[in-house]
């Protein structure tokens, strides 16, 4: 009974150490998210330099403005 704990005890440690190292690779292969909410775009009615993380927040506040009737129409975004 001890050595079949000793070998389920090697093998959990070395599953742990496969699973640490599998999880360090993973995170450096995986695209970072928020360099693209940072990266810049031109808004083409607001006429400024916005950050994309930005955009749909801009967009709803367009949109809020359209439905208030402060704006004769809502003007969309097309990503280019």
């Amino acid at each position: 009974m001890t050595c079949l704990a000793a070998r389920s005890r090697a093998l959990i440690v070395q599953t742990g150490t496969i699973l640490s190292k599998i999880k360090k690779l993973l995170s450096k292969q995986k695209p970072n998210r928020t360099s693209l909410k940072q990266d810049e775009i031109f808004h083409p009615f607001i006429e400024e330099k916005i950050l994309v993380g930005q955009l749909f927040h801009i967009q709803a506040l367009l949109m809020n403005r359209y439905m208030r009737n402060d704006m004769d129409g809502y003007p969309p975004f097309f990503w280019r």
